[in-house]
């Protein structure tokens, strides 16, 4: 057994492949759907979705698979090709804001554009080009099940000790698997997105490896695995 952990460099600020809030914004984009006046990041499975995530975006080279948030948002041709699979809904994302800026990654020549000194700043002052609609097509906020609301459904786990996290010295977790347990949730929030090979085949070749990172995990070595960074 195979099992996938997506996350975000960004986040731990690795040296290797440096990622600047520009580029998180530009490529990734915002999520401004707020629900009883607090921002809401994400859904899981099961709760009741009150609205679509409200999103503000670049077009630029405008990515299948991205994130303005905890959840992962893919192209209604990720959406047909990911729909075969059990205990994953998909709901239609709703863009505030389109425009089209050219950038490229660790480009940060925007720096030098006179008057915005901040990303936030000069995404609020591009208009909103509704024709741009029609251009990307639609998107649709993946919301899959968290661990720990399935994971007592399933008897006889093998535990494994691995690491969420970017860096492998981070604090480890004991997690509990079985073939029964991946093959029901081929992908599932714990922390992180974690996912087994057959959905990693899908996405692997939309994943951004400026802003991602993937660590893959080969249960089939114990309960002690050693992770290898692919992405």
């Amino acid at each position: 057994m195979i099992i996938y952990i997506i996350g975000i460099k960004f986040e731990y600020g690795t040296e290797e492949d440096p990622i600047h809030s520009f580029h998180e914004e530009m490529f990734h984009g915002e999520n401004l759907r707020y629900v009883d006046g607090l921002l809401k990041p994400d859904y899981h499975l099961g709760e009741e979705i009150k609205s679509p995530m409200k999103i503000i975006k670049n077009v630029y080279k405008m990515p299948k698979l991205f994130s303005p948030d905890l959840s992962l948002v893919v192209s209604e041709q990720l959406r047909e090709k990911l729909s075969t699979f059990p205990h994953i809904e998909f709901v239609k994302v709703e863009f505030v804001k389109l425009f089209e800026f050219p950038y490229e990654p660790n480009d940060f020549s925007f720096y030098d554009i006179k008057g915005f000194k901040t990303p936030d700043k000069f995404i609020k002052k591009q208009r909103h080009n509704k024709k741009l609609k029609d251009k990307i097509g639609d998107y649709y906020e993946m919301v899959i099940a968290r661990y720990r609301d399935f994971v007592d459904n399933f008897k006889n786990l093998s535990t494994y000790k691995l690491s969420i996290d970017y860096f492998d010295d981070e604090e480890m977790n004991e997690l509990g698997f079985s073939k029964e347990l991946l093959d029901e949730y081929p992908i599932f929030r714990k922390w992180g997105t974690i996912f087994t090979e057959p959905v990693f085949n899908i996405l692997k070749d939309y994943i951004d490896p400026n802003y991602y990172f993937v660590k893959q995990y080969d249960l089939s070595e114990g309960p002690n695995p050693q992770s290898k960074m692919i992405i």
